[in-house]
């Protein structure tokens, strides 16, 4: 709860954490996962959004040639990707944009989306069980107070 006294920034100390999330859930998700997978599957991937786009392209991912830029800007404004910090010294003024233009996945991004491919990928627990480990549960078998009970009938199928 926020008081008169407390702004929104000492209430909620990390909201620029929440905009990491931002991008599963945008339009064109599915570009911005794509995008972010491949940052992240590499360690220390730089790449410019053209380069990004190519590799999408070779891994069948339909990305349009106008927006990789764009979605690498936006990925960089939520916090999953960063311009890398490379030497200041450029030979030529397009060396140097060339090298501004370039993206690596945040610590944070990275993090974040290693933890949304295991939720994507992840299936409902109940099928994850092995048919081996059930029958190594230890069920009980009704007895008699069971029986009487009724329990019986629905934990064997008996009495129906």
């Amino acid at each position: 709860m926020i008081d008169a006294g407390t702004t929104q920034a000492e209430a909620d100390p990390a909201p620029e954490r929440r905009d990491l999330y931002r991008y599963v859930t945008a339009d064109n998700a599915e570009e911005y996962i794509a995008i972010m997978r491949l940052f992240s599957s590499t360690l220390l991937a730089d790449l410019s959004a053209g380069e990004a786009q190519s590799a999408l392209e070779r891994f069948g991912a339909q990305i349009s040639v106008d927006d990789p830029e764009s979605r690498c800007r936006q990925l960089e404004q939520w916090g999953n990707l960063v311009r890398p910090v490379r030497d200041a010294r450029a030979a030529t003024v397009a060396e140097w944009v060339r090298s501004r233009s370039r993206y690596q996945v945040s610590k944070l991004g990275g993090r974040v989306a290693r933890q949304v491919d295991e939720v994507i990928s992840a299936s409902d627990g109940a099928r994850e069980v092995a048919r081996e480990l059930l029958g190594a549960t230890d069920v009980p078998t009704p007895g008699p107070s069971c029986r009487r009970s009724g329990l019986a009938s629905v934990s064997t199928g008996e009495g129906t």
